[in-house]
């Protein structure tokens, strides 16, 4: 490597930013002998020596049995293709098939205690379902647990993200779309204030009714379908047709979908439940 600030690393981070994350790492030319011969000995003066490296005896390494049996087989390639990259996860749960106080199959999890939960309920349906789930906050951790997330990659395309909210008195429900950069950004969004305005993108768009479901539907491009905006309609009980807002802004940053996640933002004794959740994409299927 003649040029280390020329180095790649994971998710399209800098140099500086990796050097911040991991403090004392060594980014240079290892002076192999001759790499491309397969001769990995090191040169005298090798940065390796700093990271406390110290070279072995390579010349015992590897086989030490005849390879008659498997000379005539076809040698591997010196190196493999990456294997393909996994399709990108959509969730379409309606919490039917689940047993109550069973948490989400999947998703992980933080919270305090057992009474600062997430669980599947029967208290309570959204358009006719009998089951949910139920968001219970408390004076417990830290101040956005119970906090659920669902890891997974949606590097392009136009995405849709929509669930049955009901909110409680005093909750502070919070869902966020994250990039999967390690430094994340924050794409489509909302929040639930404790005097029922909904915010999204930094805004106070409506105020929504407690005890009462409404439907949240967001849909955004990612990767190189996005156009750095998304749109959101809520569907308030009652309302024939769903509330709009347009061009709604991601956070200077966000690119790829890496990360989806609820939050519940108080240190309370509160509830908020959530019903049928899609995440799907609309185009590039």
């Amino acid at each position: 490597m003649n040029s280390p600030e020329k180095i790649q690393f994971a998710d399209g981070a800098s140099l500086e930013k990796w050097r911040e994350r991991e403090p004392g790492v060594v980014v240079a030319d290892p002076l192999f002998v001759n790499p491309d011969a397969g001769d990995f000995r090191l040169k005298p003066g090798s940065p390796a020596a700093q990271i406390g490296f110290v070279p072995f005896d390579l010349s015992a390494v590897g086989r030490v049995t005849k390879n008659a049996r498997t000379a005539g087989l076809p040698k591997p390639p010196r190196a493999y293709p990456p294997a393909p990259p996994e399709p990108p996860i959509e969730i379409h749960e309606d919490f039917e098939l689940l047993r109550p106080g069973q948490g989400m199959p999947g998703w992980q999890l933080m919270a305090a205690n057992r009474d600062e939960n997430v669980e599947v309920t029967a208290e309570t349906g959204a358009g006719g379902s009998k089951q949910n789930l139920k968001f219970k906050d408390g004076p417990g951790g830290a101040t956005y647990f119970p906090h659920l997330v669902q890891y997974l990659l949606h590097p392009s395309g136009v995405v849709r993200i929509a669930f049955d909210l009901r909110v409680e008195p005093g909750a502070r429900p919070s869902f966020e779309s994250r990039d999967n950069d390690p430094w994340y950004t924050t794409g489509m969004s909302l929040d639930v204030m404790e005097d029922g305005m909904l915010k999204s993108a930094g805004k106070d768009l409506l105020k929504v009714p407690f005890s009462e479901w409404l439907r949240i539907e967001m849909t955004g491009g990612v990767g190189p379908d996005s156009t750095g905006k998304y749109h959101l309609a809520v569907t308030l009980p009652g309302d024939a047709a769903p509330r709009v807002f347009d061009d709604l802004p991601y956070r200077k940053g966000f690119h790829t979908l890496g990360w989806v996640g609820f939050s519940a933002m108080t240190q309370k004794t509160n509830t908020f439940f959530v019903d049928n959740f899609v995440l799907e994409r609309v185009k590039g299927k």
